[in-house]
Formats: C-alpha cells, sequence, structure tokens
C-alpha cells in the first residue's frame, strides 16, 4: 500500500506514532480503560495478593514474636547458678520475670488470633475491640 504525504496509508489507517508506543509502556500514565473493566479485575487482583502477603508476612512476624518470647520467659526462669549469682534474690530480676511472661501470654495469644483467623477467616472478637487490643497491646510505656 503506497502512503500519502500525510503519513497516512491509502485505507484511512493511521500507523502508530512514537508518543502512543510510549505510553503503553508508562507506568506513571495507565492505557486507558477498556469497556469490559480488565483495568479493575486486574487493580482488584492485584489488592487481593498484596493484602494476602501482608496476612502472611504479619503471621512469620507473630511466630516470630511468640519464639523469642518463649526463648526469653524460658532462659531468665531457668537462670540459677547459685550463692552471689542468684538473681531470684534481686526484685528487679523478679519484674523482669514476670514482665517477660506477660510478653509470652500477650504472643501467644495473638499468634492464635491470628492463625484462627487465617484458617477460618473469623475472629475471636469484633474488628473493632481486636484492633483496640491490639494497638494497646502494641505500646510501650516508659515512666
Amino acid at each position: 500500500m503506497a502512503v500519502a504525504n500525510n503519513g497516512t496509508s491509502k485505507q484511512g489507517i493511521d500507523p502508530p506514532s512514537e508518543t502512543t508506543a510510549r505510553r503503553a509502556g508508562d507506568v506513571e500514565q495507565p492505557p486507558p480503560r477498556t469497556a469490559d473493566g480488565d483495568a479493575a479485575i486486574a487493580s482488584v487482583v492485584q489488592r487481593w495478593k498484596r493484602e494476602d502477603f501482608q496476612e502472611k508476612a504479619g503471621l512469620l512476624l507473630r511466630a516470630l514474636q511468640f519464639l523469642f518470647s518463649l526463648l526469653s520467659f524460658v532462659l531468665m526462669a531457668s537462670n540459677k547458678h547459685g550463692d552471689w549469682m542468684n538473681f531470684d534474690r534481686y526484685e528487679e530480676y523478679r519484674y523482669l520475670v514476670a514482665i517477660s511472661l506477660l510478653v509470652f501470654l500477650y504472643s501467644s495469644v495473638q499468634l492464635v488470633r491470628q492463625v484462627r483467623r487465617f484458617s477460618t477467616g473469623r475472629d475471636f472478637m469484633p474488628a473493632r475491640a481486636g484492633t483496640i487490643f491490639d494497638f494497646t497491646g502494641d505500646q510501650v510505656k516508659v515512666s
């Protein structure tokens, strides 16, 4: 087919311009949405994958929190050296063991909650109460 002077073919179809080809690969300016909503569906699927990854990562972090809190509690509770190294005589050490126990219990409850939510899709408590429980339990108070 012969090309006319204005850059169009005899059939009236313009060849793709450089800006159109550049725009197709441009991440900042996505291609226009199609009538069937492919872009919307892809966006929803991408969001689901991101939320699923965040939930799995949160579960892994809760499991690590449980493991390290158990380890710290066991090490502190079993620290028996005798003589002047018997730390049970010191009130500060007993506070540390008590705090370690509380952290272990809290991380256990959080791990069980998250495993149940991940496996069944339901939680022990309503969403608002669960959010408040997470927020208050994860706070650090320094006096």
